[in-house]
């Protein structure tokens, strides 16, 4: 015989009878309490961080890209930069030559103008003392010697006349040509330079100007030759009415 099940004792009477406890979602729970702390993560009684002062972090690919973008702006400004450096220093180059150094001041055209005190235009020349003279010189093709601020005054200079010495033969058809305003100017005159006595001395040589000189202007001499190495070493020049 299968056993009885024991009986289920019955409450007395009067006595209150116990109710089920309704089931409530955790998300209705924390609505109701919003002071209530979260499960996990939270600040253990710490205030936690105002929003207002937290910005949510960026996607690292967009992180990445703003700071290509930044870099980039970096390296536009810096060659702008350059290019606009560069082109002022092209943009405002004196007489069409890359580099030009001016001379002082040379006064009236009258007198002897030193070559060692000259200014020069594409590149430097070298200077030298012997026996008591100082000159400018070696001097050799592309060479060209500047004078700032010559006053000719109102009566025409006529005449031009240049100290130089030199050991080129007339083959090399070296010259001295006088040019106003710049390098490529108004040519008014060119003295040829050779070794007729073919001693290397000392000499002094004049010649016409294409047309009479008046006024201020910035005298050029321009160096050439047909052949290498030093064309002459020149002392003065002095223009002449």
């Amino acid at each position: 015989m299968a056993p009885t099940p024991p009986s289920v004792p019955r409450p007395l009477a009067g006595s209150p009878q116990p109710r089920s406890q309704p089931w409530i979602p955790p998300q209705q729970v924390r609505a109701a309490q919003p002071n209530l702390p979260a499960q996990s993560g939270s600040w253990h009684g710490r205030q936690a961080p105002s929003s207002a002062n937290t910005s949510p972090e960026q996607p690292a690919s967009k992180r990445r890209v703003g700071r290509t973008a930044v870099i980039a702006g970096a390296v536009t400004l810096v060659l702008v930069a350059g290019a606009a450096v560069f082109g002022y220093a092209v943009g405002n180059g004196d007489d069409t030559r890359s580099t030009v150094q001016r001379g002082r001041s040379a006064g009236s055209a009258y007198q002897a103008l030193q070559a060692e005190l000259a200014g020069w235009a594409d590149r430097s020349f070298t200077t030298s003392t012997y026996q008591g003279t100082t000159f400018a010189g070696p001097l050799m093709a592309g060479h060209v010697l500047r004078f700032d601020q010559v006053d000719f005054g109102p009566l025409p200079a006529t005449e031009v006349a240049a100290r130089f010495r030199t050991a080129v033969a007339p083959s090399a058809h070296a010259t001295i040509s006088i040019r106003l305003v710049s390098p490529n100017g108004e040519e008014v005159g060119r003295i040829n330079v050779a070794d007729l006595g073919r001693d290397s001395a000392w000499k002094t040589v004049p010649v016409e100007l294409e047309r009479g000189v008046t006024g201020k202007h910035t005298v050029y001499l321009v160096i050439s030759s047909e052949v290498g190495g030093e064309a002459l070493q020149l002392d003065w020049v002095q223009f002449r009415h």
